[in-house]
């Protein structure tokens, strides 16, 4: 079954004082649960992650991006996702089966960073699954009020089929936009978000939120990337040490390394493992 591809849009609604961000990633997820062999209840919920990944990216901007880490105890599940300002998006979940489960509970993760430096770190706990853990992170680390909607859907065969998310934020007091209180706000915009969310995107397509228009101030394509390399690669198996590559160039005689999210495998002959040796010991330049 074709998807179509996956998608971020951002903007305000029809008076300025809320910002929407919507996402649709079952494209992307289809990539991921390819990639790793994912039956149906691992495919659902990386989609979940996958989706709570992508709103993440409702606040970073240019060389930013930020990474989603899940440690599920019920089930015992691990998580890993990734999205940046460009709408470049990532992810794994293992193990490759989970059993049924009515929501997730354990620890999420969020990271911040640029390529010179990690900006924030927060983590929060997850009780009731992810939807809930990712309203509570945005409420406290953003101090803003928020509404969150999440929905995730199947089909017989357990390919995921739509996997979206709708991210309301009230936007603080400004002299130039119109404002609402908190109450305000939550008794506006609740019935918009509790409603079936693929009937509030399709409004959204059309031109209306909640009864007026809004407007929109981005909309992107959201795809399925990876940011290894073997530059990478290899200067983490430098970091391994001089003993450890000597090690595997006289005794293995070679090296392959497997990229945890695309699963694409690089592989190093002795006479290379030798000169990441080299870089190793300092006995050369890198």
């Amino acid at each position: 079954m074709s998807q179509t591809p996956s998608w971020l849009v951002r903007g305000l609604d029809g008076e300025g004082a809320v910002r929407l961000l919507a996402v649709e990633i079952a494209q992307v997820n289809d990539e991921v649960a390819r990639a790793h062999g994912l039956t149906r209840e691992a495919a659902k919920l990386s989609a979940q992650c996958l989706v709570a990944t992508a709103l993440m990216s409702a606040y970073i901007k240019g060389e930013e991006r930020v990474m989603l880490q899940v440690q599920g105890e019920r089930p015992a599940v691990s998580f890993v996702g990734e999205v940046d300002a460009q709408g470049t998006l990532r992810g794994r979940l293992t193990p490759d089966t989970v059993p049924n489960f009515k929501a997730l509970s354990g620890l999420m993760l969020v990271i911040k960073s640029d390529d010179k430096k990690e900006l924030y770190r927060g983590v929060s706990k997850i009780d009731s699954g992810i939807e809930d853990a990712l309203r509570g992170h945005f409420e406290t680390s953003n101090q803003v009020d928020v509404l969150l909607s999440m929905t995730v859907q199947q089909d017989a065969s357990g390919l995921v089929t739509y996997a979206a998310g709708l991210l309301v934020e009230r936007l603080p007091a400004h002299a130039e936009l119109a404002t609402l209180s908190s109450t305000e706000f939550v008794e506006k915009y609740s019935p918009v978000v509790a409603a079936p969310l693929q009937d509030t995107l399709t409004e959204m397509a059309l031109g209306s939120f909640a009864g007026t228009k809004w407007n929109v101030l981005e909309r992107r394509d959201l795809v399925y990337g990876c940011r290894c390399s073997r530059e990478k690669v290899a200067g983490m198996l430098i970091g391994l040490g001089e003993v450890e590559l000597r090690s595997m160039r006289v005794e293995d005689g070679s090296a392959s390394v497997n990229c945890d999210f695309c699963t694409k495998a690089y592989t190093y002959s002795a006479a290379e493992l030798a000169e990441l040796e080299a870089y190793a010991s300092g006995n050369t330049n890198v």
